[in-house]
This record gives structure tokens, sequence and C-alpha cells, in this order.
């Protein structure tokens, strides 16, 4: 396992940096941040849901956010 945050990135940074064509590249970096946002937020979600707490306080460890936006996290939205 990475010791930071860092070093667990560097083999997606060195992926993204060997794509040669610009545009490429770039589509790779917005799918990666995508892909990553989502399927991150769904498991903490779940995670949390797992634990007994309810969406709305989800939501709020969530940033706040609401108990619908929390529920949709969970489901991978």
């Amino acid at each position: 396992m990475a010791d930071t945050l860092e070093a667990a990135l560097e083999p997606l940074r060195t992926y993204l940096r060997n794509i040669n064509e610009p545009s490429q590249r770039y589509a790779q970096i917005l799918e990666a941040c995508r892909v990553v946002r989502r399927g991150e937020l769904q498991s903490l979600a779940l995670d949390l849901r797992g634990d007994g707490k309810k969406w709305k306080e989800i939501g709020e460890i969530m940033g706040g956010v609401t108990y619908q936006r929390a529920h949709q996290f969970g489901k991978g939205k």
C-alpha cells in the first residue's frame, strides 16, 4: 500500500503522461477524474450507510450535501 496519496497516484500519472496525443490525453485525464470521483464517493456513501448512518448524516459528512444527493452518490450518480 502506498504511504501517501501522491505515491498511490503515480501509476495513473505515468499512464496519462505516456499518452502522446494531447486531446486524447486530456480526454483520459477527465475520464480518470470522473471514474475516481464517482467510484470513491459511492464507496464512501455505501460504507457510511453500512455503518448505520442515515442519508441525512451521510450528506452532512460529505460536505453538507442534501440527503437526496448523498443517496445519489450511493447509487453511483
